[in-house]
């Protein structure tokens, strides 16, 4: 599950100093030509202005039965689409995504039950960018972080 994204506080503060009040988006014109009669035609598109920056919460739900190579999927999907863009006219700029400051916990059946802590996977609460393209291109004993993935995830192999 991919949860809504919002603006970072101080990103919003810095697009409203330089878009103006209430603006978040800007429009980009640009003319597009008719390949059959070369007529040029303007277009305006509404974007998402360069370096702006949302706090994103993805969940993984893990069900009994399931591998556990679902988290390195998801990591890897994540890389690709760093190297990719989101949306249209990714050609022209835009859609460009990096994902920084990432924090990947367990939350087991005690956090829900009991009020017990979610419990990080590493060691410093967040991955680096190496932690990062290491966990989505290695095998998943990567993850093992001490035996903390196996403790969460139990020591099956299938899927990961």
């Amino acid at each position: 599950t991919v949860r809504d994204a919002f603006l970072v506080e101080s990103a919003r503060k810095e697009m409203q100093q330089i878009l103006g009040e209430g603006i978040f988006t800007e429009l980009k014109t640009e003319n597009f030509l008719d390949r059959i009669t070369s007529e040029a035609n303007p277009r305006t598109m509404e974007r998402v202005p360069a370096g702006a920056r949302f706090w994103v919460q993805m969940v993984l739900d893990r069900y009994a039965g399931d591998g556990t190579d679902l988290l390195r999927q998801l990591l890897a999907a994540m890389r690709l689409l760093e190297d990719s863009t989101l949306g249209g006219s990714g050609s022209r700029g835009s859609g460009r995504v990096a994902f920084r400051q990432l924090r990947v916990a367990w939350r087991g059946l005690d956090y829900y039950l009991q009020g017990a802590p979610e419990q990080p996977l590493f060691p410093n609460g967040e991955m680096s960018d190496e932690e990062k393209k290491q966990a989505a291109t290695l095998p998943m004993r990567f993850l093992q972080n001490n035996g903390a993935f196996e403790r969460f995830f139990g020591k099956e192999t299938e899927g990961g």
